[in-house]
């Protein structure tokens, strides 16, 4: 059975047959494609589990270049299959699953907006791997981008070469606030799955004191540290660096680097670099700046589109 309920733009389909969610931790998987919808909610609910939280699966039917019409409310409608299909595969999950389904104008903008009116704690996407370079920054593409930049809350991008199986994860780390939380969602997983954490720094000179310190900054963050392993290594190339390291393991995470409000660096050169060449399922994470910085910089990404078309119509 579905609620549907209909805004100024939007129509929401809920489903009742997982109920509605009541805890406070909620993870948000936006769906689309039936073939890795399993696997992307079997990760989102292993999250959710460590928090005694909750999945809500969302699947947007876009309506871009027309409103909503009786063709995309029957659209939605018979898209409900995906939708049914995560709640039937979420029974065996150690989280509840619930859905939603969005007729929205931007897919983007719906996620966007479902994660505020479910005041989601933690977005799960996943990426195909294709990085372009854009003005002052790179892109992951036209759903991802606006996302990552304004999500309101922490956010997961996942590029999955499988999941069923996680006995080693790499987490590598500069130390940064996003490492931590890169760290945190190793302990979540490695609980679930019985994994084992290796949290590595790569440092480019001879000295290793200051990987040390890195990993031991990394490291006051988060609880439960007698199960991870801590490596220094050295390499005159980051990138190249982690990606030697791992051919032993079944999964890379990693936090995105710092960034300037006004630049358009979406999770940083590091992560992005290593994302893209590695052969292993690769999660990239960033923590949730607030609502101002999260502002500011939705300021600027709209005055960088007016610029553009301006530049363009000349």
């Amino acid at each position: 059975m579905t609620v549907a309920t209909e805004g100024k733009e939007d129509l929401v389909f809920r489903d009742e047959l997982g109920g509605r969610p009541t805890t406070a931790f909620r993870v948000l998987v936006p769906v689309a494609n039936p073939l890795t919808c399993g696997a992307m909610i079997q990760l989102a609910a292993a999250l959710a589990s460590q928090r005694s939280g909750e999945v809500i699966a969302l699947h947007i039917v876009s309506t871009l270049n027309h409103g909503i019409d009786d063709e995309s409310k029957r659209s939605a409608e018979s898209r409900r299959s995906i939708m049914e299909e995560a709640v039937n595969y979420g029974r065996g999950l150690p989280s509840p699953v619930h859905t939603v389904t969005r007729v929205a104008g931007s897919i983007a903008q719906g996620i966007l907006d479902t994660a505020r009116e479910e005041n989601a704690s933690l977005i799960v996407m996943g990426w195909q791997g294709r990085v372009r370079s854009i003005s002052l920054g790179t892109s992951l593409g036209e759903v991802l981008d606006p996302v990552i930049k304004e999500a309101p809350c922490d956010l997961a991008v996942v590029k999955s070469h499988g999941l069923t199986s996680i006995q080693r994860i790499l987490v590598p780390t500069a130390g940064g606030p996003n490492a931590v939380l890169a760290l945190n969602v190793a302990m979540a997983l490695s609980k679930v799955y019985h994994s084992e954490i290796t949290l590595l720094h790569v440092a480019k000179g001879a000295d290793q004191g200051q990987g040390r310190r890195m990993i031991a900054r990394t490291m006051a963050g988060v609880r439960g540290k007698k199960s991870i392993r801590q490596e220094v290594i050295i390499a005159g190339n980051v990138v190249k660096g982690i990606l030697k390291e791992v051919k032993d393991y079944d999964l890379v995470i990693l936090g995105a680097t710092r960034q300037g409000v006004f630049r358009q660096i979406l999770f940083g050169s590091v992560p992005e670099g290593v994302a893209k060449r590695c052969p292993k399922t690769v999660i990239m994470v960033k923590g949730y700046e607030g609502p101002l910085v999260s502002g500011l910089r939705r300021v600027w990404t709209t005055f960088l589109g007016a610029r553009s078309l301006i530049v363009a119509l000349r």
